[in-house]
């Protein structure tokens, strides 16, 4: 699992579109085949890298992932 960026930094926004990509198609469990991306925001003054990460654990990848309101499949 790795993340890139869905979208150029022009050093202006204060969030940047972020993609969760899946190495193995297999634990996607048939969501977002699409790209085998999940989007979400990441803002940059406000959040923390470590909390994110834990929405996304504490979720699990198995289930629907959005935490409030953060992402959405692609």
């Amino acid at each position: 699992m790795h993340v890139e960026l869905a979208e150029e930094d022009d050093g202006v926004k204060s969030g940047l579109k972020l993609w969760l990509r899946m190495d193995d198609t297999k634990k996607l469990h048939g969501k977002y085949k699409d790209n085998n991306a999940i989007e979400f925001l990441f803002e940059l003054y406000k959040d923390v890298a470590e909390e994110v990460a834990q929405e996304m654990v504490g979720a699990g990848m198995e289930g629907p992932w959005v935490p409030q309101g953060r992402c959405a499949p692609t």
